[in-house]
């Protein structure tokens, strides 16, 4: 499978989690935070996260179908599953020690392959030209 399919599949999956994250929050978020799920401002957040998954798997599902940049979204989203790693090592002691630690090893080896598809994607030189690279135009 190349990275492109990979980039495909991982954003299908990014955005169905982000649609059950805004659906039904507190179920799909018993798994990912524990009981805190249940609560008002648990529900808030984890539709929050749903949202940004969902705006982070179309944006890659659209990029790598219509060849506009995918290793961009492949970043971002890579950033997110950093970041929700991160998240998941600061709050260990007060989450439920299986969900920290597969919130911490999910987002790790999330981020790992999004920065690695995204190194390994070929985009058009001129989006990554600097000033330097562009020919001086005079007029």
């Amino acid at each position: 499978m190349d990275q492109r399919q990979l980039l495909r599949l991982s954003a299908l999956a990014r955005m169905a989690l982000g649609a059950s994250l805004l659906a039904v929050p507190g179920l799909v978020g018993r798994r990912i935070v524990g009981d805190v799920a249940d609560t008002g401002g648990g529900r808030l957040l984890l539709r929050v996260a749903g949202v940004r998954d969902l705006v982070i798997g179309y944006g890659t599902f659209t990029a790598v179908q219509e060849d506009r940049d995918p290793a961009t979204w492949a970043r971002l989203a890579a950033v997110c599953d950093a970041t929700d790693a991160a998240a998941a090592a600061l709050g260990f002691r007060r989450l439920p020690t299986p969900t920290a630690l597969a919130s911490i090893v999910a987002g790790t080896s999330s981020a790992i392959s999004g920065f690695r598809a995204a190194a390994e994607m070929r985009c058009p030189a001129s989006r990554h030209r600097t000033r330097r690279d562009r020919p001086a135009t005079r007029g």
